[in-house]
């Protein structure tokens, strides 16, 4: 008879013996043969314990109760139907798609009498989840060739600065972003900075020294951009 065996009939006996009325619930004949078993450690216990998920399947933390979820229409709705129903002239402004209003695409026609008259110029505009805290950034998507329009497309002007003073000193905070402020502004704001460059700003060093000294090769530089804007 082997070892096992001897083992589970002393179990029986013992149990056998036990007088009438003794817990089974929690100090019975089960639970005294879980913990009198030879051999059965702590570790091996915990065998069937389910383990923790795989890394990554932990649910996401929900949003901040002022953080827009994803697909939420966002504060620049509003502008979306104030520009489509009275653009401003010359413009074309609106939400990318329906299901996010944070990215916006626009055609911004060159204004008359100017150097970029005649082009229409593709852009997109790109709204911080704080707006209208913090002002949206604007880039264009076609090569332009300007003093306030950084190599990539970026358009650096004043309104599009974030709120306060300048730490350099060029602009006032009355210039800069402000909540008050509106996508309709910030557009026009561009088709005046097209037609009026302000070389101080540096974006485009390149582009400043020619407005500066050679104004003509500036205009013959945006003249072949407005017609390659229009696939000419």
């Amino acid at each position: 008879m082997n070892q096992g065996r001897e083992w589970a009939l002393q179990v029986e006996a013992q149990a056998a013996r036990e007088p009438a009325g003794a817990e089974d619930s929690r100090e019975g004949a089960g639970a005294w043969r879980s913990r009198a078993r030879p051999g059965r450690t702590g570790a091996q216990k915990q065998q069937h314990v389910q383990p923790p998920g795989p890394v990554g399947t932990r649910r996401p933390p929900l949003p901040a109760a002022d953080e827009p979820e994803a697909g939420d229409p966002g504060p620049p709705r509003p502008w979306a139907a104030e520009l489509t129903l009275n653009p401003p002239e010359g413009i074309v402004a609106g939400p990318m798609n329906e299901e996010n209003f944070f990215e916006w695409e626009a055609l911004i026609m060159g204004p008359e009498d100017t150097c970029f008259e005649f082009g229409v110029f593709p852009a997109v505009l790109s709204f911080p989840l704080d707006y209208p805290l913090s002002p949206p950034k604007m880039r264009f998507t076609c090569e332009m060739f300007h003093p306030n329009i950084y190599p990539d497309g970026r358009v650096c002007i004043s309104i599009l600065h974030a709120p306060g003073d300048d730490p350099m000193g060029y602009e006032s905070s009355a210039e800069r972003w402000s909540p008050v402020q509106s996508v309709e502004k910030i557009l026009l704001s561009v088709v005046s900075m097209l037609a009026e460059p302000n070389d101080e700003s540096g974006a485009n060093v390149d582009a400043s020294k020619m407005w500066r000294d050679d104004r003509e090769q500036f205009c013959r530089v945006a003249r072949q951009l407005a017609q390659k804007s229009l696939g000419l």
